[in-house]
């Protein structure tokens, strides 16, 4: 597999993304084999997602304050590029994915931008893991509805007690109904949108930013 590097220049800094030279070939690929349920086949990693970007520029814009060192997993990594962003910004981030080929590049990739012995966790989000971090980090992992539960699910066995997550989406029209769910969870969700202006409520086919903890009892 031939790769490339992309570099995305954001606050600022030049984050340099390796991926594969022509995703839509693998990802050709694996449904003609129909390997997606495979996590080492799985395709969707190849690509830098459409919120990715801007889900990395306000992780960069954000004032990080705390008395310890912060610790954060990105969910649904793929190649990296919010998790990067993260590790930018001060944050103790673990790269986690489904894919064990993404991890293995988000790692790869880290080290390429000066983030050496970067930490990574192949992670199925039905079965999350004890480790609990200070932020929960992802984008564009709200698009499919089957993903909506296994993603509170790992919400609330991973995130430290007064947490938080940040999950940057696209509008796309299945984020009406994580909100939803999430809600009846007892999740408090805040909005944004991409120069981090609170919305009142989602706009589809836009990017919106959300900051999800538990509600206060």
């Amino acid at each position: 597999m031939e790769f490339k590097t992309v570099v995305h220049k954001i606050c600022g800094r030049e984050i340099a993304i390796t991926i594969p030279s022509d995703p839509e070939a693998v990802l050709a690929e694996a449904v003609e084999l129909d390997t997606d349920s495979d996590g080492d086949s799985d395709p969707y990693w190849c690509l830098v997602w459409a919120a990715a970007p801007r889900t990395a520029r306000l992780i960069l814009e954000a004032e990080w304050v705390s008395d310890k060192q912060l610790t954060a997993i990105e969910l649904g990594c793929g190649a990296g590029l919010a998790g990067i962003a993260a590790q930018h910004a001060g944050l103790d981030v673990t790269f986690s994915d489904y894919s064990s080929p993404a991890v293995d590049q988000a790692i790869s990739n880290a080290s390429a931008n000066g983030f050496a012995n970067s930490t990574g966790l192949v992670l199925d989000w039905n079965h999350p893991t004890a480790t609990q971090y200070d932020y929960l980090l992802g984008s564009d992992i709200l698009y499919d509805k089957a993903n909506h539960a296994p993603v509170l699910k790992v919400l609330r066995t991973m995130m430290v007690p007064g947490g938080e997550a940040w999950i940057g989406d696209m509008g796309r029209y299945a984020l009406d109904g994580f909100i939803t769910l999430a809600t009846k969870e007892g999740w408090q969700i805040d909005l944004f949108d991409e120069d981090h202006k609170r919305l009142v409520k989602p706009i589809h086919q836009s990017f919106q930013l959300l900051k999800i903890k538990a509600k206060s009892s």
